[in-house]
């Protein structure tokens, strides 16, 4: 019974500042094939109503962490700013994390990966060189959302052919 209750959590935010790089493999007038790279750095916030394992009193957990997430994704236009997006990534997170149950603090720093599938939009803020994006993911362990503004850069020039 120790891991039956790890799975009822709610995160009130995944906020995240980061880079991404962007090579499209295929394209047509109005969907684009893409390989993505994302570097961020973030904050979440994760609260267990039920506890984690043998501690039964609602705990919280703050969240500093990094992320590096290669995708495979398709992209629709909906317009010159605004696109639709949905595929698969390998989130790869480092984290350092701080428990609050009751008068307990607890620091811990854990690493761990994921697979998603994901569907989102995005606005391209090209004055300033900058994306909006905010999408839904899916995995076998749950399902949550994610809010980023990224910095866009080139991927070296020799990288894919």
């Amino acid at each position: 019974n120790s891991g039956s209750n790890t799975k009822n959590f709610s995160t009130s935010n995944d906020f995240q500042l980061g880079i991404k790089s962007i090579k499209a493999v295929y394209y047509n007038t109005f969907i684009k094939a893409e390989i993505s790279l994302d570097l961020a750095l973030g904050s979440t916030s994760l609260f267990f109503e039920e506890g984690i394992g043998i501690f039964v009193e609602p705990i919280r957990v703050s969240s500093v962490n990094l992320e590096i997430e290669p995708s495979i994704l398709l992209r629709f236009e909906a317009s010159t700013d605004l696109n639709i997006f949905g595929g698969v990534s390998y989130s790869s997170i480092w984290t350092d994390d701080t428990f609050h149950a009751g008068d307990w603090r607890v620091k811990e720093q854990l690493n761990f990966g994921n697979t998603h599938s994901f569907m989102g939009i995005q606005y391209d803020m090209r004055r300033l060189d900058l994306i909006l994006e905010a999408k839904l993911l899916n995995s076998k362990a749950m399902n949550s959302y994610s809010v980023r503004i990224l910095k866009k850069i080139d991927l070296p020039i020799k990288m894919f052919k």
